[in-house]
């Protein structure tokens, strides 16, 4: 038997609680995501969910970040994890350190395979680097079929469920994970405040900040721990959003958290700190709340075109960029995994002898389609309603070839109910019933930090000089910064694209679509002096590019969502 005060983190099957070093022990915490946050603003991230009188973290480790080109699953497990469990070993409560529990898998229960022997899989390869007195755990949705299919025998499983007043409710909800686990705390791994939005979407409906206060009462009374999710959401940055089945997420990931996309703290934060406070038998009180970092507005900048988007690998490569894309030639198309491209976009170019219908019977996600340099429209896999695999070609030159550009959009990975989401062109491309032969295929990398201002500088010169209505292509302006602070990119009057900000992919725009209308831009991607802009306009800039030389990017001090409606629901 461990005595107390010896580094453990245990349950306490006879009492149905968790022990900490021996002692009884129970958390409110909150999950945060690293990799949505700027690394020098963790801390910052940290001290203020510990202000709250949380006593607990929760966190992802995303495998598809740490290692992006695919292998053969289940080997490839195996080998992740023999790179990461080693360095969380040394991290865990029984030698010292913070690291109370492990997930194996989460939400797998969803999942209609109903797989025990991966589960088993997961568990016994994580015992074997960890050891056997180590805490695992599962989470999954508050419903029986889940349950017994994201659960595995030793292993904790526990539930996840987002706010409502009726404690009934809470009660039934807990009383499944009991099923499973007679003699196990009461966990809610995944306690919604907030929830992800999507492109396009039209109303919100949160919770009020009444019932996430008297569901945490609730579960509190029960004796239960539970978990924020998300406390502190962050931003999807670069090409991280990933996608539900009818829209992608957008680029921020606020998730109407009790801390904010830029880190500030909200009317929900300082209430559920109140609750927190007025437990008289919580140990953890909260602390000083820590102040929100400054914003600023800079104002408007020009942006100039300065080439099209086929003209980026070039330009990269004429830099001698490692960044530039991998090119193939092919008699078909061939997909972003077969060109080792997973994220962002992939160009492909053809010779067309003749206009005409123009169809793509399989793609992911959307094709902008370009004919001799000129935007002609976007073609939709799969948007809402919204399914578009064809569009007629107008004005091709009789005695040349024509040349067809097609630019394909992953527009972010789905979820669980498309296992298999695989992105670029799937078929052949036809025109007028006939199949395009001989296609030649770029992996567009964007320019990062450490190309950037090679790329600036060759560029510049290629602004044009006369007066252009081309409203598609890369544009560059100089964002002039006496004190760098938070910013935000209003994006009001762009079609849709990518920000990059002195090599930093701040993300995607869609304010045509909405509803976030601004880019979070933090203090860390700027600097004193001159900042380098860049925005990949794809479809075309309408009110942002009226004058005839040059557009207009202005930067706010605050960010802009716009929603049709927007509902307050004492239980979701």
């Amino acid at each position: 038997m461990r005595r107390e005060n010896t580094p453990s983190f245990l349950i306490d099957e006879p009492n149905r609680r968790f022990l900490l070093d021996g002692a009884p022990f129970r958390y409110i915490s909150g999950s945060i995501h690293y990799f949505r946050i700027p690394r020098s603003k963790w801390e910052d991230r940290l001290e203020k969910v510990r202000a709250l009188g949380f006593n607990a973290i929760q966190y992802y480790i995303p495998w598809n970040l740490h290692e992006l080109e695919e292998g053969i699953y289940t080997r490839e497990v195996e080998k992740w994890f023999e790179t990461l469990l080693p360095r969380v070993k040394p991290l865990l409560r029984k030698n010292g350190g913070p690291v109370l529990m492990l997930q194996i898998e989460n939400e797998y229960g969803s999942y209609d395979s109903c797989d025990k022997p991966y589960l088993r899989f997961l568990r016994d390869l994580t015992k074997a680097y960890v050891g056997d007195d180590v805490l695992l755990f599962t989470t999954d949705g508050p419903s029986q079929n889940m349950l017994k299919c994201g659960s595995v025998e030793g292993v904790l499983p526990t539930v996840d469920f987002g706010p409502t007043e009726d404690p009934k409710q809470i009660d039934q909800y807990f009383k499944l994970q009991r099923q499973f686990a007679p003699n196990a705390p009461l966990v809610n791994s995944e306690f919604y405040p907030g929830w992800l939005v999507l492109w396009g979407q039209k109303t919100q409906d949160l919770p009020t900040v009444e019932s996430i206060v008297k569901t945490s009462q609730n579960m509190y009374s029960m004796g239960a721990s539970f978990n924020f999710y998300m406390i502190h959401g962050g931003t999807n940055f670069g090409f991280w959003n990933g996608a539900e089945t009818d829209a992608p997420c957008i680029t921020s990931y606020d998730y109407s958290a009790p801390i904010s996309e830029a880190g500030d703290v909200t009317a929900n934060y300082l209430e559920i700190r109140k609750w927190v406070k007025g437990l008289e038998d919580w140990k953890t009180a909260p602390l000083d709340v820590p102040g929100n970092t400054p914003k600023a507005a800079f104002g408007k900048i020009k942006m100039r075109l300065v080439h099209s988007i086929e003209r980026v690998n070039e330009i990269m490569e004429g830099i001698g960029a490692m960044d530039a894309g991998d090119c193939v030639d092919s008699n078909r198309p061939i997909s972003f995994e077969e060109l080792n491209h997973p994220l962002g976009l992939v160009a492909y170019q053809a010779s067309i002898q003749s206009c005409g219908n123009l169809s793509i019977p399989s793609f992911a996600d959307f094709v902008y389609v370009y004919l001799n340099g000129k935007y002609v429209d976007t073609l939709t896999r799969h948007y809402y309603n919204l399914s578009r695999h064809s569009v007629t070609l107008n004005g091709c030159s009789e005695n040349s070839e024509n040349r067809l550009f097609l630019l394909v959009e992953n527009q972010g990975r789905q979820t669980y109910e498309t296992i298999n989401d695989r992105k670029g062109i799937l078929s052949d491309v036809f025109i007028n019933g006939e199949a395009i032969r001989f296609w030649f295929q770029c992996g567009i990398k964007l320019p990062l930090q450490s190309t950037y201002k090679q790329y600036a500088r060759r560029s510049m010169k290629q602004i044009e000089k006369t007066p252009t209505n081309q409203k598609q292509g890369v544009f560059i302006g100089i964002l002039p910064v006496t004190a760098p602070a938070d910013t935000w990119f209003d994006t009001t009057g762009w079609g849709k694209g990518i920000v990059i900000v002195n090599g930093h992919n701040i993300g995607r725009y869609w304010p045509t679509e909405g509803p976030q209308m601004t880019l979070y831009i933090p203090e860390e991607f700027l600097k004193v002096g001159e900042n380098l802009v860049m925005i990949v306009e794809l479809e075309g800039a309408e009110e942002a590019c009226t004058s005839t030389s040059a557009c207009v990017a202005d930067f706010i001090d605050h960010p802009i969502f716009k929603f049709e409606s927007m509902r307050y629901l004492n239980e979701i």
